[in-house]
């Protein structure tokens, strides 16, 4: 898990899973949300679909690293494509990472559920049923989450000969973006599940 998330993200699941997971005979379950037919297995069990794609300039992936450089907002393109970051103190940290955030929703007719065995209960459908079974989604037949993987696209400085090193490399990604082709990202990481840390 700690290479595919971010950090303070992985912390925050750590501590969750745990409170739940402790307690003796619990397992991870998946539950069918949909009444099983002789094809219980097709294209509509899991959809993925972009929400959302923005560029990063001057912050970090590690939201920690983000706090320890003072890292904070300072500009947003009109477009909303880039928002741009700096440091309250840039003699010191002069890193200027260029980042992508894609925002996927992801629906599917498995939900994950804390099964204990020992009481033969599914602890998120069970315990909270009024809550689990007014989802909008679970009605439906589906679970909807949302899913925002982070990608570093290349470290730069807040040097000006770096800087302009930079703004080219975005504009070649930009530009194979819009034509459809891959581009080159140097690490992915899962960043936040349905706005768990960033509400």
């Amino acid at each position: 898990m700690q290479q595919l998330c971010e950090p303070t993200f992985v912390d925050e699941l750590e501590d969750s899973l745990l409170t739940n997971l402790l307690q003796d005979e619990c397992e991870l379950r998946l539950l069918d949300l949909q009444v099983p037919t002789q094809n219980s297995v097709s294209s509509d069990d899991l959809n993925v679909n972009l929400l959302d794609l923005r560029f990063t300039m001057g912050s970090h992936i590690d939201r920690e690293k983000n706090i320890s450089e003072q890292i904070q907002p300072f500009k947003l393109t009109p477009d909303g494509l880039v928002q741009a970051n700096l440091s309250k103190i840039p003699m010191k940290y002069t890193s200027f990472p260029l980042t992508v955030q894609l925002l996927l929703e992801v629906r599917s007719s498995l939900a994950l559920d804390i099964y204990d065995s020992e009481n033969d209960l599914h602890l998120i459908r069970d315990d909270l049923p009024e809550a689990y079974l007014s989802n909008q989604y679970v009605k439906q037949g589906f679970e909807r989450h949302c899913v925002l993987f982070e990608g570093l696209l290349g470290s730069f400085d807040n040097q000006v000969s770096s800087l302009l090193r930079m703004k080219q490399h975005l504009s070649r990604v930009v530009s194979q973006l819009s034509k459809g082709e891959a581009f080159n990202v140097h690490e992915w990481k899962i960043s936040d599940v349905d706005k768990h840390l960033y509400k």
